[in-house]
């Protein structure tokens, strides 16, 4: 008997990393060709003979490792909120409405913690790290046109937290 085909998740749900936890989970999929179940509904045996039927079965064999996956990269105390979701894409769509909101509340805070941060005693990758984590959530809120997607020059607002970065930085950052 072979082995069981697991999908690992190398980051745990905690919440507020919902942004990288998301790219973590697509990217693995992707490289196992399992990415469209975040996206897609199972398919329908509409063959009069049930000949579809091995497909389907595929299909939910795949999708309940996909289901799987998420679950087992999710903290805990998360896990339960998915008990009734029956689809990998059901269970996507409403993390992402969980984790991914279009808030002016939220909008007004991350500009607040974004506008007092600076770098103080912190290590420049420290510094970094706490920009970017601030920017994930932020960024997500957004949809807007970047480099990465296409786009042939930075926009206004990449531009804008550019500088809003080195601004935060300590003087001896400044030069460079």
């Amino acid at each position: 008997m072979s082995q069981p085909f697991v999908v690992t998740i190398p980051l745990k749900l905690d919440g507020p990393n919902y942004r990288g936890w998301a790219f973590s989970v697509q990217t693995v999929l992707r490289g196992l060709g399992l990415a469209d179940h975040l996206t897609d509904y199972p398919p329908v045996d509409e063959s009069k003979d049930g000949s579809g039927a091995t497909t389907v079965k595929a299909w939910l064999t795949d999708d309940g490792r996909v289901m799987s996956a998420i679950v087992t990269s999710m903290n805990q105390s998360l896990i339960m909120s998915l008990s009734s979701l029956e689809t990998a894409k059901v269970m996507w769509s409403y993390l992402q409405k969980r984790y991914v909101q279009d808030s002016g509340a939220l909008l007004h805070t991350l500009m607040q913690q974004i506008h007092i941060l600076e770098q103080g005693d912190m290590s420049i990758d420290d510094y970094y790290s706490a920009f970017d984590h601030l920017m994930g959530p932020l960024m997500s809120m957004v949809p807007w046109c970047t480099a990465a997607a296409g786009c042939p020059t930075p926009t206004f607002i990449e531009n804008f937290f550019t500088y809003r970065f080195v601004m935060g930085v300590r003087p001896e950052f400044e030069s460079i």
